[in-house]
């Protein structure tokens, strides 16, 4: 990917629903049993426990529940446990299973923040479980840029998105009559060996408001599919760090950079 560099920004009114890391080790049988070492080692910042089961066996829910309870029992005889700790105010969410550990952010500030509570949750399972190394490491943005939060609810698509990613409905002739649509890229990261995918389109939420009003969704997936030795996982989150944040600004204009609130922050390495 050879989008330039940029200064880098956080903004005042953050487009961001969740960031979301995920590391996939190879599986660990004893996480199984509960967690209890792991929870006191992270409990005083994620003190709320739940634990939930999940299938290994890919069926539709509606399939599943159709079948007698016998057999359910049969082809998912307990599913495999995962565990979540979440933060008092729930804006933080920790799963732990057998397969992966991903951390989830509800209110996203900056990745300086993230990463100490990432750092925390590493440092507990590499404790408490050792993982040999790692089979994926992925770092997700959600995006939901809303216009009329940021007062543009009468400005148009295309002076907010770059022209490449506007994409058809930038084109005068289809204005206001695209009603949906959704893209899916996937982008080479080039020499770290990792990748971009990007899906984005309009969506409306659940439930429809009064005013049906669509936003735009810039959904960034970064992820590395393949064996990494545990100590650098810190280094390649932060190479995916930088090349979301200036993929992410290449592909909105400085119209609504100003809107959300731009603020440049001193990075480094940008």
């Amino acid at each position: 990917m050879q989008v330039q560099n940029t200064e880098r920004e956080i903004y005042i009114n953050n487009p961001l629903e969740e960031v979301i890391c995920q590391l996939r080790y190879p599986t660990i049988l004893k996480i199984d049993t509960p967690p209890i070492g792991f929870q006191e080692r992270i409990r005083h910042h994620y003190p709320l426990f739940e634990q939930t089961r999940e299938t290994t066996v890919a069926l539709p829910l509606q399939l599943v529940q159709q079948l007698p309870q016998e057999v359910r029992e049969t082809l998912f005889p307990t599913g495999v446990p995962a565990y979540n700790f979440s933060s008092a105010d729930r804006t933080w969410t920790l799963t732990l299973n057998r397969d992966f550990l991903a951390l989830s952010c509800f209110k996203y500030k900056k990745w300086e923040d993230f990463q100490i509570q990432l750092n925390l949750c590493v440092e507990a399972l590499i404790e408490e479980y050792n993982p040999a190394f790692f089979l994926r490491i992925g770092l997700r943005y959600q995006n939901i840029i809303r216009r009329k939060q940021l007062g543009l609810e009468n400005i148009d698509w295309s002076e907010l998105l770059n022209t490449y990613v506007a994409g058809e409905i930038a084109a005068p002739e289809l204005r206001g009559a695209i009603v949906n649509t959704i893209s899916n890229v996937v982008i080479d990261l080039g020499s770290s060996g990792g990748k971009l995918r990007m899906q984005h389109g309009f969506i409306t939420e659940e439930p429809v408001n009064a005013f049906k009003e669509t936003y735009y969704l810039l959904d960034n997936d970064l992820f590395i599919d393949q064996q990494t030795e545990v100590k650098n996982v810190f280094e390649i989150l932060e190479s995916f760090r930088r090349d979301n944040g200036r993929f992410f600004r290449w592909c909105i204009t400085e119209r609504l950079k100003n809107a959300m609130g731009r603020q440049p922050i001193w990075d480094e390495g940008k």
